[in-house]
């Protein structure tokens, strides 16, 4: 992780880290190799939340994000998608593996997830540096 990443992420609340066998269970259970940089902040925490910028984001844990991607049938309904956060008010962040690299994209919790995906990010550093925007991450 790079140092502005670290600063970015400096007021957030962390957790523990992860283990590289729980980090490995996620890829085995949702069958997705995780971008480097979310193995990254899951060895160092997993699962963290806060406001970055006017925004709130939450990286779930690797048990919860295996948990929430079963429980919302993600693979049915809503092929391509990985679950891996929430922004704490009805939107799930996701990585869209349509995409090489996976974009991120916001995510209704309720309804249907691929059609109404947002972009927000072309990839998960990306994403970081647009939570410090103040602007609304549905308006662009």
């Amino acid at each position: 992780m790079t140092p502005e990443l670290r600063q970015i992420l400096s007021s957030c609340e962390r957790a523990k880290p992860a283990t590289a066998s729980a980090i490995s269970t996620v890829e085995q259970q949702t069958g997705r190799e995780l971008p480097v940089l979310l193995r990254e902040l899951l060895s160092e925490s997993n699962g963290f939340e806060g406001f970055i910028g006017k925004h709130y984001f939450a990286l779930w844990s690797t048990e919860q994000i295996v948990a929430f991607n079963r429980a919302a049938e993600v693979d049915k309904y809503a092929p391509g998608l990985l679950l891996i956060g929430s922004d704490g008010g009805g939107e799930n962040f996701a990585l869209d593996y349509r995409h090489n690299p996976p974009a991120v994209v916001l995510s209704p919790a309720i309804g249907d997830a691929i059609k109404d995906a947002v972009f927000v990010s072309c990839d998960l550093p990306s994403l970081f540096e647009r939570l410090r925007d103040p602007a609304s991450l549905f308006s662009r």
